[in-house]
């Protein structure tokens, strides 16, 4: 097994007694130099990966674990299989407090009652009661049987099998390995609404073949989520459920490894790319011209122009939708979920983004950092909202001087609710980008109506009647 190790910061200097350097292939660091070695290992910068061969890659940090496995993905390419945590090549202390700590945030994020645990220790290493457990818990039972009293503060019932099992009514059903035989996948998805399999990477990495997602979708919807104990299979129950015309456009300038798929549809912007395996915004009624000055707005235009879903959203091509609270690469927001969110909600956001410290306008200045041009910007935004939409000026400056926001101009929203902002955001942007003389500007701060455009879903929002459902964003693929 060839191995690359990604980062060599503290945690390599601490676990490096403990790994098998004859498996090491090389290890890869953004400040790698000149012909420099570690443990006889060279070190290399990440642009050398497509040159090395490997099995695996080890990230060696525990902080950076999602921002750093998004970037080996979406810069450089790399398989999300073949991406490990440095726990699965270290003696290190083992990971059963992170599997389970993962087990109790997706027990209450996504507000799991009856629960069954196929393993007959791990919760219980950690955890004496329910309560202490998960507050969303109303009934536990697992698989096993009791060791000590003590268990049934935290066990409702105990069954010695599958098989015994007399309950129909599961919300979760977690296993701590892949099972041999699938049909065990599909006898747990009669009695329970989800099956959640968890592998630590030690177990991951030994020679198995793990069935593929178009196997796993046999048996219902399938999310595969990579984290710093393991990986995740979510499976959930196939469940009717009418899914109208239903798509978020992937905004992207450079090469990158994007979502790609019946939902996903990556569309190019700006004069520096073009991929003919992509959507453009050169063509069909467009304002491409200005993308230079307004970023993925001009993307925003060409969807509301240029196409005619019923459900529709924007995402960057670093930055994704959850498919719920759970902040794990992989959980993409899926067209099932925004079926039924859009049943009870008007628009998908991204999560209200607090300024604690500096007003929204303050943020946008300390973005453009160019004073001057931070003011011209401001300028014309306010002139172009007085002269074409003169009831949101009031809106507007609360939006300015206050400390939240909508960012990223990340949503999914029904088609009538994009027509109505659209006709209201183009009114004034296109005026107030047309105005805005950039020869003077940095790569910046030729952005700043951009920036202000950003904010303009918070500003528009102010004075709708909308319901709004709140998702978090994954950095990456």
């Amino acid at each position: 097994m060839r191995i690359v190790i990604y980062a060599r910061g503290r945690l390599l200097k601490t676990y490096s007694g403990n790994i098998e350097w004859k498996h090491i292939a090389a290890i890869v660091d953004k400040s790698a130099g000149e012909a420099e070695t570690f443990k006889n290992v060279p070190v290399l910068r990440p642009n050398l990966l497509d040159k090395l061969q490997y099995d695996y890659i080890a990230i060696f940090s525990n902080q950076y674990f999602e921002e750093i496995r998004s970037e080996l993905v979406g810069m450089f390419f790399v398989p999300p299989y073949k991406i490990v945590s440095w726990k699965a090549i270290t003696d290190c202390p083992d990971s059963n407090y992170e599997s389970v700590c993962f087990i109790r945030n997706y027990f209450e994020h996504n507000n799991i009652n009856h629960a069954l645990d196929t393993d007959n220790s791990c919760v219980f290493r950690f955890f004496f009661t329910k309560a202490s457990f998960c507050e969303s818990i109303k009934r536990l039972d697992k698989i096993g049987e009791l060791t000590y009293s003590i268990e049934k503060n935290l066990y409702d019932c105990v069954y010695a099998d599958l098989k015994n099992i007399d309950c129909t009514s599961y919300d979760v059903v977690t296993l701590w390995n892949f099972p041999e035989d699938l049909e065990v996948i599909k006898n747990i998805l009669k009695i329970s609404k989800i099956c959640l399999i968890l592998v630590e990477y030690r177990e991951y990495m030994l020679e198995r073949a793990y069935p593929s997602i178009q196997e796993l979708e046999l048996f219902g919807e399938v999310q595969f989520f990579q984290c710093d104990f393991g990986v995740v299979w979510e499976i959930k129950r196939k469940h009717e459920i009418i899914i109208p015309s239903t798509h978020i456009y992937v905004v992207t300038h450079k090469e990158y490894n994007v979502l790609n798929d019946s939902l996903y549809k990556p569309i190019a912007v700006g004069q520096q790319y073009e991929n003919n395996q992509f959507l453009s915004e050169h063509n069909g009624e467009n304002i491409s011209y200005l993308n230079d000055k307004i970023n993925e707005c001009t993307a925003l235009y060409w969807i509301w122009k240029n196409t005619n879903d019923v459900y529709v959203g924007l995402n960057h091509y670093r930055r994704y939708f959850c498919n719920n609270s759970v902040n794990t690469n992989g959980n993409f927001l899926k067209s099932s979920t925004i079926a039924e969110l859009l049943k009870d909600y008007d628009i998908i956001l991204s999560d209200l983004h607090i300024l604690p410290h500096h007003t929204v306008s303050e943020q946008v200045r300390l973005s453009v950092q160019d004073d001057v041009i931070y003011q011209k910007g401001y300028d014309l935004i306010q002139d172009g909202i007085a002269a074409f939409q003169p009831n949101y000026l009031d809106a507007f400056e609360t939006v300015m001087n206050g400390h939240k926001e909508f960012i990223c101009n990340l949503f999914v929203t029904k088609r009538e609710i994009l027509n109505l902002y659209c006709e209201w955001l183009f009114s004034f942007l296109i005026y107030a980008a047309e105005k805005m003389d950039i020869s003077q500007c940095n790569n910046n701060s030729k952005r700043v109506i951009g920036f202000f455009a950003e904010r303009m879903w918070t500003v528009w929002l102010l004075r709708q009647d909308l319901r709004i459902k709140e998702l978090p964003f994954l950095l990456g693929m």
